[in-house]
């Protein structure tokens, strides 16, 4: 039986996605219980090879370009329980699973949630873009889980739902330019009455661009 369907859209990562390949061969959970799934969102670049050289499922949403149409691609191929959304850009810690299946076991019962994973910077000294985005926080899961701004949401650089929740909505609205996850949260808690849990033990480390036309 799937648990997790671990779902990463990308648009020519070629630079980036084999530190991602890296980590997840590093993971440390049942295989048996988890299926990566990679949405190839109209990538032209060597991204494609890449993941179907390491032996990963690949499918194609090349309709729009649009990550939240990609995550509907990945979402509609998922088997698992939960789908656990995370950027292509990103390295993934070992234990981001073991944590999930950790905040699940803690919060059973609690009603529905949905699991906003950390996320850090990659590295603590690069180029002065980089230095800048972390600086600023980018990808800011903590301010976002707790809604200090509008409403809580989890981004989904990082991010665990329960599968059948998200099938429930509809899944992410697929025209959003950008916002695209805070929507797909406050829809769920309008629905279902979810709340956002943050999941300090399920860590993503995030490359931040490291130019300013790429930023």
């Amino acid at each position: 039986m799937i648990k997790f369907s671990v779902i990463v859209p990308y648009h020519n990562e070629e630079k980036k996605i084999p530190d991602l390949i890296r980590s997840v061969a590093e993971i440390s959970f049942d295989r048996r219980e988890v299926e990566f799934i990679f949405v190839s969102n109209n990538s032209t670049d060597g991204s494609d090879s890449i993941i179907k050289a390491a032996g990963y499922r690949v499918e194609v949403a090349n309709r729009l370009r649009s990550s939240y149409y990609a995550r509907n691609i990945g979402l509609s191929s998922a088997s698992g329980e939960y789908v656990v959304f995370v950027d292509a850009d990103c390295i993934l810690d070992k234990d981001i699973l073991n944590g999930y299946a950790n905040s699940l076991k803690a919060h059973e019962g609690s009603g529905p949630i949905i699991y906003a994973g950390a996320i850090h910077p990659a590295i603590q000294e690069g180029s002065l873009v980089e230095n800048y985005s972390a600086a600023r926080r980018v990808l800011n899961q903590k301010s976002a889980a707790t809604g200090w701004a509008y409403k809580p949401f989890a981004q989904t650089a990082n991010a665990m739902f329960a599968r059948r929740d998200l099938i429930g909505i509809g899944g992410f609205n697929e025209y959003m330019t950008s916002g695209g996850d805070a929507e797909l949260c406050w829809r769920l808690t309008a629905k279902y009455g979810h709340q956002v849990i943050l999941c300090e033990g399920s860590v993503v480390y995030h490359q931040h661009r490291d130019t300013v036309d790429d930023f």
